[in-house]
């Protein structure tokens, strides 16, 4: 996953590895965070079961090939922020 973060004061670029991102115990860790996060407990229960982010992390794994180098996330400000991710 290769994530671009651009401001008018700093760059930062982020290459990290899909298999250490999207997997049973990223999944466990996040549905602790989660649960931990009371806000969050109301508005995504769906989200609290192992179940859900492991399909999640199966569809990232296929948009994956989908898209091949185009971003999955790209949101450009007026002032020309910009936060891109690619799979």
């Amino acid at each position: 996953m290769y994530l671009k973060i651009v401001s008018e004061k700093k760059r930062l670029y982020f290459l990290l590895p899909n298999c250490l991102l999207l997997n049973r115990a990223t999944a466990a860790i996040a549905i602790r965070a989660l649960q931990k996060n009371a806000a969050v407990k109301e508005h995504a229960r769906f989200l609290q079961d192992k179940r859900a982010f492991l399909r999640i992390f199966r569809e990232l794994k296929r948009a994956k090939r989908l898209l091949r180098g185009r971003p999955l996330v790209d949101v450009r400000s007026a002032d020309g922020d910009c936060v891109q991710i690619r799979l």
